[in-house]
């Protein structure tokens, strides 16, 4: 699992229409190679994410932990997919 400073983006900039929700299921870039995640919040009272605000979020990777947990230091860039459409940018913070 990692924490990230994650900015999700609006369609006005590449992203997604609506903006996505505790538990959202993109991809996370790992190396060049895209694997599942689920995008939680450190706060837990935030219900939906906002456009153009960056989340202090944990990312937690649904593959085998083994194969791609170790790959983001901290101060990497970690990118958010859907399908080849990057959708959100932001810093590795941590990992554990």
């Amino acid at each position: 699992m990692y924490a990230a400073g994650i900015v999700f983006w609006g369609r006005d900039k590449g992203g997604r229409d609506t903006p996505p929700k505790p538990g959202y299921h993109p991809q996370l870039d790992v190396g060049g190679m895209h694997t599942s995640c689920v995008v939680t919040p450190q706060d837990s009272t935030i219900a939906c994410f906002s456009f153009d605000v960056e989340y202090a979020v944990s990312l937690e990777l649904m593959l085998v932990e083994e194969v791609y947990g170790g790959q983001l230091g901290i101060g990497d860039v970690a990118k958010l997919f859907e399908g080849s459409r990057q959708v959100a940018e932001g810093t590795i913070t941590g990992s554990s």
